[in-house]
């Protein structure tokens, strides 16, 4: 049951970069399939799609309607199922020639989706582009130390979904993250959108699919989000078990996900291990090498940051990341590949339309 609700009309009146924004009023509407729009409305030029948990609030939802875009655009806030489900219901039920994806803990900056379509070239082999996040300059020492943890290789692995240093550099890469990215809908109906098997990796396992068939990803990290980092040590440590749980059932469940740098941290930790008991000096000299890099990496990270005060904290992180992820991966083998997913009996829709001021 796709359930569409509906909201107070929200206005803005007064600065040039407001907008009007319209809400679509369906309410209480069951349907047995996923696609149920009223065709009468502005077709927008981009969908947002905020993929949440089912009594999961909109911090966040101001700073999506008070975007500097030009065109009609729509926010669709999907809630229940699981991310890959919530994002295909999104897919199905959006308008747009474009779909946009952040997360509901993402805060959009005001020019934000205005530069995320200015990025999509004419070029039809770029399947997507996305870009990275990063906390607010004003955010508290931990969460600081979190971004400069996230602004070194050995703490992100390049992965779009942690790197925090917005830079003009653009690559073409391998995945974008789901929390920040937009895609042609022609595509992403092509390739039958996400793999709602996966829990974790969704966007990792779609991307690779696209690659397969000679699609491009382009990844521009001056397209930034600020990205709430969580606030305690015992929640960066269960954020990045997680992690750990979800990538090992994603490589499990297809070879698609197999990262040979994640295999190569998964052997490396039993490898010390042995050779510690086996080859003391030897283990100890490796053990030392990699604290060395640790502290290289923190360093390398607060520098980029701007905040050389967090490095002793970083630096805990860092290794605090590596061990939490080390341990996911141990689960995720252990209850193996993700299991095929059950439909939600119930998701809803709600769906924002924000209209050109005349």
């Amino acid at each position: 049951m796709i359930q569409f609700l509906d909201f107070p009309t929200f206005v803005r009146t007064k600065a040039a970069s407001e907008r009007y924004v319209m809400p679509i009023t369906q309410a209480n509407i069951n349907s047995p399939g996923r696609t149920l729009t009223d065709q009468s409305d502005p077709i927008p030029r981009v969908s947002v799609i905020v993929a949440m948990k089912r009594h999961e609030a909109s911090p966040f939802l101001g700073s999506l309607q008070h975007q500097e875009y030009e065109s009609a655009y729509e926010i669709l806030l999907v809630r229940g199922g699981n991310r890959s489900q919530a994002r295909n219901v999104g897919i199905a039920n959006s308008r747009a020639a474009l779909i946009a994806f952040i997360d509901a803990d993402c805060e959009a900056p005001s020019s934000w989706l205005a530069t995320l379509t200015e990025r999509v070239p004419d070029d039809q082999t770029i399947a997507g582009v996305g870009g990275v996040s990063e906390s607010r300059r004003a955010s508290p020492i931990f969460e600081r130390a979190i971004d400069a943890t996230f602004s070194s290789y050995f703490g992100s692995l390049d992965s779009p979904s942690l790197i925090s240093i917005p830079e003009t550099k653009k690559q073409f890469v391998k995945a974008l993250s789901g929390h920040n990215c937009i895609y042609r809908k022609t595509i992403l109906v092509e390739f039958g959108g996400f793999d709602e098997r996966f829990r974790l990796n969704e966007d990792t396992d779609l991307c690779a699919r696209l690659r397969q068939k000679g699609y491009r990803l382009l990844l521009d990290r001056k397209i930034f989000v600020y990205h709430e980092r969580r606030k305690t040590v015992a929640k960066f440590a269960s954020q990045f078990f997680w992690y750990g749980v979800g990538r090992a059932r994603s490589m499990l469940t297809n070879r698609r996900c197999i990262d040979a740098r994640v295999i190569g941290l998964f052997l490396l930790a039993p490898s010390l291990l042995i050779t510690l008991y086996v080859l003391p000096t030897v283990g100890e000299a490796v053990l030392l090498g990699y604290l060395f890099v640790v502290l290289a990496a923190s360093f390398v990270g607060a520098r980029r940051t701007g905040a050389i005060n967090v490095l002793p904290l970083s630096a805990s992180l860092l290794v605090l990341e590596h061990c939490s992820y080390f341990v996911g991966l141990l689960l995720g083998i252990f209850l193996g590949p993700w299991n095929e997913a059950k439909m939600s009996n119930s998701i809803q829709v709600e769906r924002h339309v924000i209209l050109p001021r005349d």
